[in-house]
């Protein structure tokens, strides 16, 4: 049996498996992008569902689940036809991104966070912490007021279409 043979036979019974990834818009100061963080490995979509069930995440956020073969050290190639599926926040099977409402969300989600920085800058200054610390702290709001400020002119002009403004795909390191 030649190696090509063997190969496609090892291929055919190597099992399937989903990868589970929790995406999320991210705002940055010249368009956005997704961030996908790697939640789970499930060995059917049954099981995809199951587990996708029982995280609670920010509205406005999906899931993306991709099939790829255990142990397949030779990846993707051009006869296979990788599957790709969505789910929303519940578990709930979707044809397509909501991108439109990550990126409202990532906009709310960077208000509350430009708002807990104003807490803590508020308590650092109260406290004995250094003026790099406050600085710090300074200028993390003022980044997130900037970006946020960009985005919500985007947003009243009605400019934002799925799919023209996003530049690139974040892949966190977990």
């Amino acid at each position: 049996m030649g190696l090509m043979a063997r190969s496609r036979k090892m291929r055919a019974v190597t099992p399937r498996v989903w990868v589970v990834l929790h995406c999320e818009v991210a705002l940055t100061a010249d368009g956005w992008g997704v961030d996908e963080d790697p939640f789970c490995v499930a060995t059917s979509r049954r099981s995809v569902v199951r587990l996708i069930r029982t995280v609670h995440v920010d509205p406005g956020s999906w899931w993306r689940a991709e099939a790829a073969r255990l142990d397949d050290h030779e990846g993707t190639r051009a006869d296979d036809q990788p599957k790709t599926e969505f789910y929303s926040t519940v578990g709930k099977s979707i044809p397509v991104p909501p991108l439109a409402a990550g990126y409202r969300a990532a906009i709310l989600r960077e208000e509350r966070r430009a708002e807990m920085y104003e807490r803590l800058l508020s308590s650092t200054a109260q406290g004995r912490n250094s003026k790099r610390a406050i600085r710090n702290v300074k200028n993390t709001i003022r980044a997130i007021r900037r970006i946020l400020a960009h985005h919500k002119r985007a947003v009243s002009a009605d400019r934002f279409v799925p799919g023209t403004h996003a530049n690139r795909y974040y892949h966190s390191r977990s």
